[in-house]
């Protein structure tokens, strides 16, 4: 997203709107419905006006995101396929009268919801309209996305509660309780168990608790814990797809900091022990500042150096783990690291 010296007007009145109504805010890039930063710190507090004045002063206009679920008390029914609305209208009457945008395929429908429900992909065995709750967000009015403006239809004064018989049923979900662990420490795990996970994440979010989960709980007691982690997922993986990609994927024995922020977008580190040492180790061994006096570094010290320092925050790779991030043989991985140590720029 390209910086932008004046904020939008309208991005900033957005904000405003929601942040008076309660909600959780995040940017979004413009005619896109991804943010340009880790959002998954907003499901559990909200961004102060310092925060969204730093957004505005660094992406100028932005599309405004709602967090939904918990911390702002608010459920979505995502419909993008308006055939399905006389269905969707026969099980959930109510959507009717409640909050109502136009989204640049369907609607959504806003409604209030003081009790803890996830996320479903699905919802009421619909194929395709799914329910935005923990674990996800949604592009909020006035965004524009490929050429099209959300608008309210049926302003938020209208929302209405979310109805009560489908949440009891989805609280019986909620309420599993995972057997006590080792581990509880790595704040990469809780999330991984609290965070409801896209298709595309699914199996190595589930490798990586796994293996995360066994360096210090027998293999029986951490693929439990996986089976019922699974079993809340939106779209679960099979038993079979548990077998061969999860339990018996032998591709890493030891996961670093540094892979699991590389494969699973939503993990936030902030406060985890293991991270805060990671980062204090490599702010005492990688000397920076010093970077520009160098100029007769070799390419492959440049480049092995570029990668030190883009991993400075998750902690200290492996010349093995440099080698396949660099592309290079791990021969001359080996050779850049002692010509950078010879330069005092990396002096472990």
């Amino acid at each position: 997203m390209e910086k932008s010296t004046k904020p939008n007007r309208q991005s900033r009145l957005s904000l405003e709107h929601y942040l008076h109504r309660g909600f959780s805010v995040i940017p979004l890039k413009i005619g896109e419905k991804i943010s340009p930063l880790k959002w998954g710190v907003y499901q559990q507090r909200k961004a102060d006006r310092e925060e969204i004045d730093s957004w505005l002063e660094r992406y100028g206009d932005f599309n405004p995101g709602i967090v939904t679920g918990d911390i702002s008390k608010l459920a979505v029914m995502d419909v993008d396929d308006p055939q399905l609305l006389s269905e969707i209208f026969f099980k959930i009457p109510e959507a009717k009268e409640t909050a109502r945008v136009k989204t640049s395929r369907g609607f959504h429908y806003y409604f209030r919801n003081e009790r803890s429900i996830r996320s479903i992909k699905n919802f009421l065995d619909i194929p395709g309209l799914e329910l935005k709750a923990n674990g996800s967000y949604v592009v909020a009015p006035f965004s524009q996305v490929k050429e099209n403006t959300y608008f309210f239809e049926i302003p938020l004064t209208r929302t209405i509660t979310f109805p009560e018989r489908f949440v009891i049923e989805e609280r019986k979900i909620e309420e599993i309780e995972y057997p006590n662990f080792r581990g509880k420490d790595r704040f990469c795990i809780e999330q991984i168990l609290n965070t409801d996970i896209e298709q595309g994440s699914r199996e190595i979010a589930l490798f990586t608790l796994y293996q995360l989960l066994s360096k210090r709980n027998l293999k029986t007691y951490a693929q439990r814990i996986i089976r019922l982690r699974n079993d809340r997922l939106s779209n679960p993986l099979s038993q079979i797809e548990l077998e061969r990609k999860v339990f018996y994927n032998k591709f890493y024995n030891k996961l670093s900091c540094s892979y699991v922020l590389r494969n699973l977008n939503f993990i936030e580190c902030a406060g985890c022990i293991y991270g805060i040492r990671r980062s204090e180790k490599m702010d005492r061994i990688l000397h920076l500042e010093r970077f520009n006096k160098y100029r007769d570094m070799s390419p492959s010290e440049a480049k092995v150096l570029v990668f030190l320092i883009r991993l400075q925050k998750s902690g200290i790779p492996s010349n093995r783990e440099l080698a396949r991030l660099s592309n290079m043989n791990k021969k001359t991985v080996n050779k850049a690291i002692i010509g950078l140590k010879r330069l005092g720029l990396y002096t472990p």
